[in-house]
């Protein structure tokens, strides 16, 4: 079925090709250049109203789209922790640690062990450099 609709539709376009170029065969060069430039300038302007209307939009409506501008949020630009804060906190390394210990776990997720390893080796980074 799918075929079908596939071949009508190729059949349809080369009749309208055909038609369409059976049209345009007797107009100049510069008249083709004339009508390429004219729809060129027609719809560029059509979509320049369109985008210009749009943000200058101060109500979404049917007819157009609403574009806020995005807020930046207070942290962008700001250190992520205070310098006298440790990233990784003792309490937090301590629950890492008992994770370590769940057999269980650690059969299920192999892979948990390579990020608990570079977890401790950050921790002990962050020792040495205080």
């Amino acid at each position: 079925m799918k075929d079908f609709f596939i071949s009508r539709f190729k059949v349809r376009a080369k009749q309208l090709a055909k038609r369409m170029t059976g049209f345009t065969e007797r107009w100049s060069t510069s008249r083709k250049k004339t009508i390429l430039v004219l729809f060129t300038l027609l719809f560029s302007a059509m979509s320049g109203y369109i985008i210009w209307g749009t943000l200058n939009s101060t109500s979404p409506n049917p007819t157009g789209f609403l574009i806020k501008r995005p807020s930046i949020p207070k942290h962008i630009g700001k250190a992520i922790q205070p310098d006298n804060q440790p990233l990784i906190s003792k309490a937090l390394y301590d629950r890492i640690e008992a994770v370590k210990e769940n057999d269980s776990l650690m059969r299920a997720y192999p892979q948990l062990l390579d990020s608990i390893h570079a977890f401790e080796q950050s921790y002990e980074l962050q020792l040495k450099n205080k």
